[in-house]
């Protein structure tokens, strides 16, 4: 395993198609479809010895549209359907919580305050795969599909990957490009690359 990497990946909308809320529906397990190239990006990344773990907001606990089970046995099926193909991932994180914001707006009780910095762009989901994994102070990449996913990344001290989908479409719009540690991808697989590239680049230069 390389130690020095950590790769965590957004769930909806960057592994599977973001239907909305997966699990809120009694026909979920239909609605999980596994976008292309995925397989192959996570299969890439582990031969290249780079740990890869999902770190995913799931306030629908909080606001009352599933129960906590429910998001486990999500994470366990998309695990199995990836698994199955041939791509291991190293973790599963997801936070549950609220920050006060929002609990205030959609008057949700304080038992769902987010008061460990789990929730992204806190970066505590990306702190506790480290120690699962026992990581050297590693460099952190985020795939994502939001603006909030590249703002982990930089809060971590390391590079975010935009991947517009058709639900968020505009997000790259929200990230400024500029920045050395921010990129756009047009799909997962192109995003692996520029994870691999700049790898490989500093594997050269060393």
């Amino acid at each position: 395993m390389n130690k020095q990497t950590l790769v965590c990946l957004d769930r909806d909308g960057t592994i599977n198609k973001d239907v909305g809320w997966l699990g809120r529906q009694p026909n979920w397990r239909e609605l999980l479809v596994i976008y292309d190239g995925v397989v192959e990006g996570i299969c890439r990344l582990k031969k290249a010895g780079i740990p890869v773990v999902v770190t995913t907001n799931q306030s629908g606990v909080a606001r009352d549209f599933f129960p906590l089970e429910r998001i486990k046995e999500v994470n366990n099926a998309m695990d199995e359907k990836l698994r199955k193909e041939g791509a291991e991932l190293d973790g599963w994180y997801f936070c549950p919580y609220l920050d006060r914001e929002y609990l205030e707006k959609y008057n949700i009780p304080l038992t769902w305050l987010d008061s460990e910095g789990m929730r992204k762009p806190e970066i505590g989901m990306i702190e506790r795969a480290i120690a699962d994994l026992n990581l050297n102070k590693p460099y952190v990449w985020v795939i994502g599909d939001k603006a909030i996913d590249v703002q982990t990344a930089i809060n971590a001290n390391g590079s975010g990957i935009l991947v517009p989908n058709e639900k968020h479409p505009d997000e790259d719009e929200k990230v400024d490009v500029d920045e050395d540690n921010v990129f756009v991808a047009k799909n997962f697989l192109e995003a692996v690359d520029i994870i691999i590239n700049n790898l490989n680049l500093k594997i050269n230069n060393s």
